[in-house]
């Protein structure tokens, strides 16, 4: 069970990261849009940090507004 935990856990962040990448937008940008810190952020695209429902839902909306539809952000 644990191992199957950290296996998502690494596709959530390795999705997380690839979507930030596509959008093309700064992860400083990315923090204006959402409120997140650019630290936090990027603990979060490297693996480093979990994120929560709600960081991850306002994460979601940053990277939508800047140009990145729901089919390619996770879900």
């Amino acid at each position: 069970m644990a191992r199957n935990k950290i296996v998502v856990k690494k596709v959530v962040h390795e999705k997380i990261d690839a979507s930030i990448f596509d959008c093309g937008m700064s992860l400083r940008e990315i923090s204006r849009r959402s409120g997140l810190d650019v630290a936090y952020l990027s603990r979060i695209r490297n693996g480093k940090s979990p994120i929560t429902e709600e960081n991850f839902k306002r994460l979601q909306k940053a990277l939508e507004r800047g140009g990145i539809d729901e089919q390619n952000t996770i879900r």
